[in-house]
């Protein structure tokens, strides 16, 4: 299986933060707190990734000793909320991600700094797209393990 957290390298993110130059001979706290939100993004990135990888690893683990004791529906069960609790786990994120993302591009907004709100901008979407790959491959993972379960037999 492969690893959730490597969706998209981190180094992807970062790249699109190194290009600004400041625009005010006055702008090193400006540019300190850009960097504060770029790296409060890529923390919540990786965080939001490492936690859906390991929600399907432990979901497939509880799924896998349910189906060692013949529970295939509690196995079909199990796998099935864990789709469900990733996929709002990974809209919390996309919602944190966000409300940061737009608190820190108002203020760069506000001091006149164009060019680093718009490269923050294009990593907050980045962003955002990492975790919606990260909670679909989740979905793949659980969709093909749901693939391989045969239904529970209903009874006559």
């Amino acid at each position: 299986m492969s690893k959730l957290c490597s969706v998209i390298p981190l180094a992807a993110l970062i790249a699109v933060v190194g290009v600004a130059s400041p625009v005010h001979a006055n702008s090193s706290k400006t540019l300190r707190e850009y960097r504060d939100c770029v790296r409060g993004v890529i923390e919540e990135v990786q965080d939001c990734l490492e936690d859906n990888h390991k929600a399907v690893i432990d979901c497939l683990r509880e799924a896998r000793g349910l189906l060692r004791k013949g529970d295939l529906a509690g196995a079909r069960a199990a796998v099935a909320a864990c789709a469900e609790e990733i996929d709002l786990a990974s809209a919390e994120c996309i919602d944190i991600i966000v409300a940061h993302c737009e608190k820190c591009i108002a203020a760069l907004e506000a001091k006149e700094m164009t060019k680093l709100a718009e490269n923050l901008r294009r990593l907050c979407d980045r962003a955002t797209k990492a975790i919606e790959m990260s909670s679909e491959q989740a979905s793949k993972m659980i969709d093909r393990f749901l693939s391989l379960v045969p239904a529970p037999k209903q009874p006559v």
